[in-house]
């Protein structure tokens, strides 16, 4: 139940990721040794304890770039999770899965599988606006970085977005 206990631990788990995937022989292998990965995150995700659901994204955020390309068939079921978590009365949870959330979307910005989960933008927005007004710097600063990776996206349902995104 420990914060910090929590935090090494996804730390761990992403190490161990990144070396699984570097000494994989080919790019196809780097990440696809951890089927039950998904499994776990999205479980976590829907778990009644505030901890797990942050735990979960967390653990994306640490590993999009390892193994981003190998969740492309859960890509669906993720932006309903994202969607939930956006959503979420835990600000905590909120938090954590908008900087997973950025992380994925930055790495996919260039790639057609952004338009998964273009339709979040409005939540992204609307949760980092409530960080705004709550002087949470970090997150805001966050959400404008990724925010403004996707400006260059050239996906029409990224770009559908683009007045609110330049509004906020």
């Amino acid at each position: 139940p420990q914060r910090a206990v929590r935090n090494a631990a996804v730390g761990v788990a992403a190490t161990v990721c990144r070396l699984d995937s570097a000494a994989a022989e080919d790019e196809a292998a780097a990440g696809a040794g951890w089927p039950e990965l998904f499994g776990f995150v999205a479980a976590a995700s829907t778990d009644q304890s505030p901890e797990a659901r942050e735990l979960a994204f967390l653990l994306l955020e640490e590993m999009t770039e390892t193994i981003g390309m190998h969740l492309k068939p859960q890509f669906a079921p993720m932006a309903e999770m994202f969607g939930r978590a956006l959503a979420d009365a835990d600000g905590r949870v909120q938090n954590a899965s908008l900087r997973s959330l950025g992380q994925l979307l930055s790495y996919l910005a260039d790639e057609d599988e952004v338009e998964a989960f273009s339709g979040l933008i409005p939540g992204v927005i609307g949760v980092a606006d409530s960080c705004r007004k709550r002087s949470d710097e970090d997150t805001v600063s966050t959400t404008l970085d990724f925010l403004y990776d996707l400006s260059f996206c050239p996906n029409p349902t990224v770009v559908a977005h683009t007045t609110s995104i330049v509004l906020f």
